[in-house]
C-alpha cells in the first residue's frame, strides 16, 4: 500500500489559525505624508475541534476509506453566528492501523536498527468545510460553546464542488484551567511608528454531539475555546 503521513500536529490549546487570521486582518493602512495616525481594534471568540472517525468497515469497501481525521474552527462573526472552516482527510486502513508512521527515529549516527515501517493506510483524498452564518453560542467564561446548523462540505477543494451538507450539533465543554497568551510588536519605517498586539484567553474542551452521521468519540477527539483581543496602530510624525 502507498502510505502518506497524516496531519496530526493539532494545537493542544491555542487556536493558532484564528490568531493568524486576526493578525492578517490588521494590515495597517498606508500613512499619509503629513502627520497622521491610524488605529484598529477587534475582539471575538472561537471554538475549534479535532477528531478521528473510525467507520469500522473493511478495507477497500468505501470510496472515501474507513478512517477520517478532521479539524473544524468556528469563529463568531456576529452575535449568535459563526464562520466555520475545516478539513477532513480520508484514509483506508488495514484492521488495527491508523494513519501515520509506526515509531519515532532519532538520528544519532549509524545504527543497525531498522527504520519504522509506515502504517498500512492509503490516503483517499481530502474534503473541506466552508460555511457562514451558522448558529453559534459561546460562553465568554470559556465554560461551553455550541454550533448547530448545516455545514457545507466540498470535495477536493472548492473546485471539486459540494459533496455534502451535514447537519451539525457540536458541543464544547471547557475543562481544566484557563490560560492566557499574548503577542506584541513595535517597529519603525522612516517617520512612521507601527505597533500591534494580540491577547487571548484559552481553555481545553471535551467534545460531544454530532456532525452528520458521526458522533464525537471522547477518546478520539478534543477541542479548545478562545477569546481574543487584537489591536494595530501607526503614527507618522
Amino acid at each position: 500500500m502507498n502510505a502518506r503521513l497524516a496531519r496530526t500536529g493539532y494545537p493542544t490549546l491555542l487556536a493558532t489559525t484564528t490568531a493568524l487570521a486576526v493578525m492578517a486582518s490588521l494590515l495597517i493602512a498606508p500613512a499619509a505624508d503629513a502627520a497622521s495616525s491610524f488605529s484598529y481594534r477587534v475582539s471575538g471568540q472561537s471554538a475549534a475541534t479535532h477528531w478521528t472517525q473510525l467507520d469500522g468497515i473493511a478495507t477497500g469497501v468505501s470510496p472515501v476509506g474507513n478512517t477520517h481525521i478532521g479539524y473544524l474552527n468556528a469563529d463568531e462573526t456576529t452575535k449568535g453566528k459563526a464562520a466555520v472552516f475545516g478539513y477532513i482527510e480520508d484514509w483506508d486502513c488495514e484492521p488495527g492501523e491508523t494513519p501515520g508512521w509506526g515509531g519515532h527515529v532519532v538520528d544519532d549516527g549509524p545504527t543497525d536498527e531498522p527504520e519504522p515501517e509506515p502504517n498500512q493506510c492509503d490516503w483517499m483524498g481530502s474534503r473541506y468545510i466552508d460555511s457562514y452564518d451558522v448558529p453559534f453560542t459561546f460562553d465568554k467564561k470559556l465554560n461551553s460553546a455550541r454550533l448547530t446548523g448545516t455545514l457545507t462540505v466540498y470535495g477536493g477543494g472548492h473546485d471539486g464542488g459540494v459533496v455534502g451538507r451535514p447537519a451539525a450539533d457540536i458541543i464544547w465543554t471547557g475543562v481544566g484551567d484557563v490560560s492566557s497568551g499574548s503577542y506584541t510588536s513595535r517597529w519603525r519605517e522612516g517617520n512612521t511608528w507601527y505597533s500591534e498586539s494580540y491577547r487571548s484567553s484559552n481553555r481545553n474542551a471535551t467534545m460531544s454531539g454530532t456532525m452528520g452521521p458521526m458522533g464525537f468519540d471522547p477518546e478520539l477527539s478534543g477541542g479548545w475555546l478562545s477569546t481574543y483581543r487584537a489591536s494595530s496602530r501607526s503614527r507618522t510624525r
